[in-house]
């Protein structure tokens, strides 16, 4: 990655700045070591003209050179990111190249016969279970668990609550 440099636009925009301040200056010696042939005021005024152009010239080279040095970070960090990213993949490239194949084993078979899911509830935060559907819905007779009350069937990832678990209402 290269350093930094400056803009050649901010460099010109701050020349033109600097020319603009000395004109100032410069206009305003001549209107006061001039023979008068040009009123005061209009030498003022034109004063104040190029004073305000050298401030926009310098604000303009200051801008320029802000967006400049962001354009440049951001490229930086966009180095950074993809050459850590490229780094991180190929170190698992070479892990997982190394290591035995992955086996992913899906069952689609129905459950055997007899089989019995197994339930488990949750009353402020406290876990109770394994039980059968009977009994959850034993204790949902007895007011126990409502039908709000969060319920995880056995083998499932996701709590549920005790309304969704239609199974329990059979």
């Amino acid at each position: 990655m290269q350093p930094y440099k400056t803009p050649i636009l901010s460099t010109i925009s701050n020349l033109f700045g600097a020319f603009m301040l000395l004109g100032a200056v410069g206009w305003i010696f001549l209107a006061f070591t001039a023979d008068n042939a040009m009123p005061l005021y209009t030498s003022i005024g034109f004063t104040v003209f190029l004073a305000l152009s050298a401030l926009i010239q310098f604000g303009t080279a200051q801008v320029i050179d802000y967006l400049g040095r962001t354009a440049h970070s951001s490229e930086r960090l966009c180095h950074i990111l993809e050459n850590s990213f490229a780094d991180r993949l190929t170190s698992l490239e070479n892990r997982l190249s190394s290591a035995a194949p992955l086996t992913v084993r899906i069952d689609t078979a129905p459950p055997p016969p007899g089989f019995r899911h197994k339930y488990f509830y949750s009353i402020d935060g406290s876990k109770t279970g394994p039980l059968s559907a009977d009994e959850v819905r034993k204790l949902w007779g007895d007011n126990v668990v409502r039908d709000h009350t969060p319920v995880l069937q056995e083998g499932d990832t996701q709590w549920r609550t005790y309304a969704e678990l239609l199974s329990l209402k059979k």
